[in-house]
């Protein structure tokens, strides 16, 4: 899990935060899609289409803490 959190974020870098500043506490990077159980943050992003990179906005998930971004990326690749 620790790898994982240091390869989504360059070791702790590079967390996503929102418009305020704040940290969104999201160490996997995990995106909000269509569910609206969680709170989130807008950021410029490059997604790979095609091998071709877009830079887009994308909605990421915004956790109250890093136990709480552990516990649901463990919930995600247990489901």
């Amino acid at each position: 899990l620790v790898a994982q959190a240091a390869l989504e974020t360059g070791w702790g870098k590079y967390v996503a935060k929102d418009a305020d500043g704040s940290s969104s506490n999201n160490l996997f990077n995990i995106k909000s899609g269509s569910n609206k159980d969680y709170a989130s943050v807008n950021i410029m992003t490059t997604e790979y289409i095609a091998d071709t990179p877009i830079k887009m906005n994308a909605s990421f998930r915004k956790y109250p803490s890093f136990e709480q971004s552990f516990n649901d990326y463990i919930s995600l690749i247990k489901g």
